[in-house]
């Protein structure tokens, strides 16, 4: 029997974005999607081990965390900065 999928609430982002909020992101975006860990990896292009490890704010590759959000619909910007 499949486990039940409990949708996390979207973070509030206040200041820097930090590995660990990026995994906050991702994950509230996958549950709320209804996805599994192991059918969001194979979608995305990378390992379980590896979405696990960006869910938890470990270190990951930078590609591989940008297939993942890439793959979410999560966007990323960046502020223009002064000279």
């Amino acid at each position: 029997m499949a486990r039940r999928i409990v949708p996390k609430a979207t973070p509030e982002q206040e200041g820097p974005l930090t590995a660990e909020l990026l995994g906050r992101f991702v994950r509230a975006r996958r549950t709320q999607a209804n996805l599994e860990i192991r059918q969001t990896a194979l979608a995305c292009g990378v390992a379980t081990d590896t979405l696990h490890k960006i869910e938890l704010g470990k270190e990951v590759s930078l590609g591989s965390a940008l297939k993942v959000i890439t793959a979410l619909g999560i966007q990323l910007t960046v502020e223009n900065w002064d000279e």
